[in-house]
């Protein structure tokens, strides 16, 4: 059976993700990681991208990208990740993304997302790592990449 899963990163490490074909989490977040199997499906969340001069509106949150899982977990201490501190993100995986990397505003699609229970607070639902979504998610996700 193919899951799928929610991802939410940075935008700098959606870059890299996007240029090493690699995902990476904490050692808090190593459980689900070593969950997924190959084959499965990624979309991700990129929260608080920066946007315009700054102000009140300077950042929105996105849905970017569909990807699969390739390869097996694995831990790494090569540092390719942009973090606070010095964090490593070591226990990763080996993904391929699909041929376009298109994005949709969070905020209009989180609304009509079952994982969702109580949409005025939407955004703290993003404060995981990875999470495991519904196939109906996925696909509601999906239809909003432009």
């Amino acid at each position: 059976m193919v899951n799928k899963w929610l991802v939410t990163i940075s935008e700098d490490n959606f870059q890299v993700a996007l240029k090493k074909g690699l995902i990476g989490v904490s050692p808090r977040w190593r459980k689900p990681l070593d969950e997924m199997k190959k084959g499965d499906g990624i979309i991700f969340y990129i929260g608080k991208k920066k946007v315009g001069k700054g102000g009140p509106h300077s950042s929105i949150s996105q849905f970017a990208g569909l990807a699969e899982v390739t390869g097996p977990a694995f831990v790494s201490k090569e540092p390719v990740w942009h973090s606070k501190g010095d964090e490593l993100f070591p226990y990763r995986r080996k993904i391929k993304f699909s041929a376009s990397v298109d994005k949709a505003e969070a905020s209009k699609v989180c609304r009509s997302l079952e994982f969702i229970r109580n949409p005025d607070y939407w955004m703290l639902y993003f404060l995981t790592a990875i999470r495991k979504i519904s196939n109906a998610d996925y696909e509601t996700i999906k239809r909003a990449l432009v």
